[in-house]
């Protein structure tokens, strides 16, 4: 029986069913009566009417538990209410002496309230469930990127032996292919280009992206500021775009051998070797362009060699926007202890919305941190770190600290607050930082006070601490 009631409960309310939240509530309700028989000798609290405390029952199942347990609860207090009040089917003088004495109303009160409290309550739970389901995904994808990881480590480990028995120390090689572990693609590329440097006598090399009809360059290595800065050439003339077309390592030999090959006559001289990186689908991203390396060291173990240390970067480019596109995803920010600013407007929106629903009060808060930017990054990370853990301290747990995306600012959502008691504790908070020379100014603002949409909320509370928003 009890498996087919879990199983029917699942399917209604697409969740597991739990026994423990019915158990604790037929127990609340034995110890009251059992208390009440004992001290009162009033079964059912009968001379009670609006603080009865079949009340606690409910408002604290409804609100730990959500819809079912809530409206359980009401439902279980309100026959208690009329078992105790007529013990049998009531008849009209009975019904009209419990409407004179004001009892008639409780039952359906004890199990209206139940239900929408409990109604209330298993949206948050739903939300909170569908944002955990999230998280456990971006765990799984981030463990498979980490198994990827593991994986080029092994390779990396592997091509660290070939290097040391052609041209140096496992030590040496090893602390230059430690350039590649970064999860920024520019470094990326650059330190590609210094471990090619640095163990085949590479004198001159760069990597190229294409960017519509140009190439535009990423790193190199032996190449003039002024060069630098010049780079941009144009796809269709450059003699780069063989390793893009053809995808696969070209040599200089290979160009000249191509019936095109006299078109690039003239920048045979800016080419040895060119080496695709190739993206996800296996499609070149960018090229190592090789321009001048040792005479002794252009053959061909060399080339593999060189051409591992290419795929080897293409697949660490490859994790490192996998890692970034997970990470922009994921709504906590562990090291700072607040939620990411990409949650912010998603939470705000709903938070604004289920306020409104619902007649609730939800306060805004903006807090900046005033010169904060003039900082070093030591500093702005002391700063922060101080004023977030002062502020965890003094919130509760239904207060939500948000990163906005303006360095130096946080945004605070508080359910059932209003703007004066965030207020105080910004204050309490301000006057703590001030003994170390810190400053800070905010705004407070709830739901009920501004005018149209979430997005003039956060413009009017932004704009009290001198952020002008556009739009």
């Amino acid at each position: 029986m009890q498996n087919i009631a879990g199983k029917l409960f699942k399917k209604i309310f697409k969740a597991p069913f739990h026994w423990a939240p019915y158990a604790e509530i037929a127990g609340a309700y034995a110890v009251l009566d059992g208390l009440n028989l004992i001290f009162n000798s009033d079964p059912g609290f009968r001379s009670l009417t609006a603080f009865h405390p079949y009340w606690i029952v409910v408002l604290l199942a409804a609100s730990r538990y959500g819809m079912m347990p809530g409206f359980i609860a009401g439902l279980a207090g309100a026959g208690h209410l009329l078992y105790f009040t007529f013990g049998y089917i009531p008849e009209r003088a009975a019904l009209e002496k419990a409407q004179e004495a004001g009892n008639l109303w409780l039952p359906f009160a004890l199990t209206g309230v139940g239900m929408i409290l409990g109604e209330i309550r298993q949206r948050s739970i739903n939300e909170e469930r569908r944002h955990r389901a999230a998280y456990e995904a971006a765990q799984e994808a981030l463990e498979r990127v980490e198994q990827a990881y593991r994986a080029g480590e092994k390779a990396r480990q592997i091509l660290e032996s070939r290097i040391v028995s052609q041209s140096s120390t496992l030590k040496t090689v090893f602390e230059d292919a430690r350039k590649l572990e970064t999860a920024e693609s520019e470094k990326i590329f650059q330190g590609c280009l210094d471990i090619l440097a640095s163990h085949f006598q590479i004198q001159r090399a760069s990597v190229f992206v294409r960017d519509g009809d140009h190439f535009i360059l990423k790193a190199s290595v032996g190449w003039p500021q002024a060069e630098i800065l010049e780079a941009r050439p144009d796809y269709a003339k450059s003699i780069l775009r063989i390793a893009f077309e053809e995808n696969r390592t070209v040599t200089v030999r290979d160009i000249l051998r191509r019936p095109d090959g006299a078109v690039f006559e003239e920048q045979f001289g800016k080419t040895l070797v060119q080496m695709p990186l190739r993206g996800v689908d296996g499609k070149p991203m960018a090229v190592v362009n090789i321009e001048k390396m040792d005479f002794l060291a252009f053959h061909e173990t060399n080339l593999n060699l060189m051409q591992l240390v290419v795929d080897w970067a293409a697949q660490m480019i490859i994790s490192a926007g996998r890692f970034e596109t997970l990470r922009s995803q994921m709504f906590w920010k562990e090291e700072a202890g607040v939620y990411t600013y990409a949650y912010f407007h998603h939470r705000l929106e709903g938070d604004w919305a289920r306020a409104h629903h619902h007649k609730q009060l939800v306060t805004l808060t903006a807090v900046k941190i005033e010169g904060f930017g003039f900082l070093n990054d030591e500093n702005q990370r002391q700063v922060a770190e101080t004023l977030l853990a002062l502020l965890r301290k003094k919130l509760s747990k239904s207060d939500h600290i948000f990163e906005y995306r303006f360095t130096g600012t946080f945004m605070i959502l508080s359910p059932a607050k209003e703007a004066h008691e965030l207020a105080k504790v910004l204050s309490e908070t301000s006057g703590m930082l001030e003994k170390s020379s810190v400053k800070i100014s905010w705004k407070s603002e709830d739901n009920l006070k501004t005018a149209a949409d979430s997005g003039e909320w956060l413009k009017r509370v932004l704009e009290g601490i001198g952020l002008k928003v556009a739009g």
